[in-house]
């Protein structure tokens, strides 16, 4: 009798654990305004560059959901279990999120599955989708300027000739930016990139921008006009950016 009762109260163990988990994986989709409601929060499981503004499709709904946050299933298998464990706690705690709260979910199904799987494992235990995700375009939110960052997918269709969101109403030119030596850049790069060594740009002892001549004489070396349209890449993004910087501070200074 006593050892019918055990069996018992394992089985009713393993069916609360399975109810549980099977809450979680079956919570009724919810709408933006039911989520509200809520006090929920909708959570992008898309790449970033279409969180922020870039369209799936050409022509397609563009930004992200209002308030949404963004945690792209492509972010998840670039990180060990241990650093996942530390970077979702910091994103978890940088969010405000609390894993009994309601959150929604909207992606494709793979990525909207694969973001569900570890939340859970972190603890969250109201997930839902988000049913009317992406429908409403006129309430999407944008990064501003989300043009002026532009990801590999799209630098690859402009370079078939496809039609691309924002294409460059002129000519553009693809360039490496690095210090030093073009090392990484001969061993591969971008098709059709060109390097600048950001030694053309600033120079010693207090590493500002070189003279306007300098900069005007090694912009001409390239090939790029005031109108030219540059899209900046690099192994380390401070350099991108720091050519950026200089060559926009060119643009607006007299010729």
């Amino acid at each position: 009798m006593k050892r019918v009762s055990q069996m018992t109260a394992l089985a009713m163990a393993l069916g609360l654990a399975c109810a549980s988990s099977w809450a979680a994986e079956l919570a009724k989709p919810l709408t933006l305004d039911q989520l509200q409601q809520q006090n929920g929060k909708a959570i992008d499981t898309r790449p970033s560059a279409f969180y922020n503004g870039w369209p799936q499709t050409l022509n397609g709904p563009s930004g992200h959901e209002p308030a949404a946050l963004n945690l792209s299933a492509s972010w998840l298998d670039k990180m060990s279990t241990e650093q996942l464990k530390v970077c979702k706690g910091e994103w978890i705690k940088q969010h405000n999120l609390k894993a009994d709260a309601p959150v929604a979910l909207y992606g494709n199904d793979k990525d909207v599955d694969a973001v569900k799987t570890r939340l859970q494992k972190a603890g969250f235990t109201h997930i839902s989708i988000l049913s009317d995700a992406l429908s409403e375009p006129s309430r999407l939110q944008k990064l501003p300027h989300f043009e002026q960052l532009v990801y590999p997918q799209w630098l690859h269709d402009l370079q078939q000739g496809k039609e691309v969101t924002a294409k460059p109403a002129g000519d553009w030119k693809v360039i490496e930016a690095a210090w030093g030596a073009p090392k990484f850049y001969l061993i591969s790069h971008i098709p059709g990139a060109d390097y600048i060594d950001t030694n053309e740009v600033e120079s010693e002892p207090l590493w500002n921008k070189v003279s306007d001549e300098q900069l005007k004489a090694m912009l001409a070396k390239h090939g790029i006009r005031h109108d030219t349209t540059v899209i900046l890449y690099g192994r380390d993004v401070y350099a991108a950016a720091r050519v950026a910087q200089i060559m926009l501070r060119r643009r607006n200074m007299p010729a």
